[in-house]
């Protein structure tokens, strides 16, 4: 079985499997954080479909071995999703996809406050905290920060010998 990840483009076959990524991470990181009503309009409602729709043209995917494993999604320089399945987290999917966004744009992002694995993955890549605020997912007040990447941050782990 290779190891090897590739990157590309979304199409619109990925689309089924995309949608089923999305659903399995957010409903992963957020059941315990919203509401019944909360995580139903999310996954049941059509969100996850809508999302896709708009963030068509942005979404980069990664898969190994055909299978969809992430995906990253970017609009008008925001990142609005980065998604790994849980089995292929911690080999460098996500780094890749954050970095496939950044380079078609991606410059912000919203983490809500209870994800810290998401805020120190994204501070070790060089973002940082730009503001702090109140989201309303429908109903559900959760506490969130905007997170912006630093502008020609130097990271001493690339750096050639």
């Amino acid at each position: 079985m290779s190891k090897k990840f590739a990157f590309r483009a979304i199409r619109a076959s990925d689309i089924p499997g995309a949608c089923g990524l999305i659903r399995a991470v957010w409903a992963e990181t957020y059941a315990h954080y919203v509401s019944a009503r909360t995580l139903e309009a999310v996954l049941e409602w059509g969100e996850v479909e809508t999302h896709v729709a708009l963030t068509f043209d942005g979404i980069i995917i990664a898969e190994r071995e055909k299978k969809l494993v992430g995906l990253v999604s970017t609009n008008f320089g925001w990142i609005s999703g980065l998604f790994v399945a849980n089995d292929f987290r911690m080999q460098g999917v996500g780094t890749q996809l954050l970095s496939s966004a950044e380079k078609q744009g991606g410059r912000e992002l919203e983490v809500h406050c209870f994800n810290s694995h998401a805020e120190n993955f994204l501070r070790k890549r060089g973002w940082h905290r730009s503001e702090e605020y109140i989201d309303d997912l429908w109903g559900t007040m959760l506490p969130a920060i905007r997170m912006a990447k630093r502008r020609g941050y130097f990271n001493p782990s690339n750096a050639p010998n």
